[in-house]
């Protein structure tokens, strides 16, 4: 590649891909820290519907998040199938429940577009933006968002 056209490359941006109710979602991979096997939870009283529960994650208590429940579809019944998404965002770890991990894309920020928004919730607060490939939208799920969500209950 000519230097000119080098200087003129938009850097690509890696985002993971999840499945979330049958629907494609991603995450930016620098903050995604592991992706896990589905193991049980332990309930916490009083949490709002779409907190699973808690696992140890090597010594580390982790809060972990229905991401279906959260984007207002309804609560997964977890399988072995299942994924935990360990993300990290400022120091806080919180695991994202999801149906599977799908792939790896590269994305230019040319390629990204705003989210729509008209009402302002939980669950729409968590997109920032849209990713459009030849198999559809991809939603960009927004990690600090989701943090923030947590503090609210945690």
């Amino acid at each position: 590649m000519p230097p000119e056209a080098e200087a003129l490359a938009v850097p690509a941006e890696l985002y993971a891909t999840v499945i979330v109710a049958g629907q494609d979602f991603c995450i930016d991979i620098k903050q995604v820290r592991e992706n896990r096997r589905w193991s049980p939870t332990t309930t916490l009283p009083h949490s709002p519907h779409y907190m699973m529960g808690t696992m140890n994650l090597r010594g580390e208590v982790i809060p972990i998040i229905d991401l279906a429940a959260l984007f207002g579809f309804p609560n997964i019944e977890p399988t072995d199938r299942h994924v935990i998404v360990i993300i990290e965002h400022e120091e806080k770890i919180i695991g994202l429940a999801v149906e599977a991990v799908r792939r790896i894309l590269s994305v230019t920020s040319d390629q990204i577009r705003d989210a729509p928004g008209a009402k302002r919730d939980t669950s729409t607060s968590c997109i920032r933006g849209l990713i459009t490939t030849e198999s559809g939208v991809i939603r960009i799920i927004s990690v600090s968002d989701v943090v923030t969500a947590m503090e609210e209950v945690l």
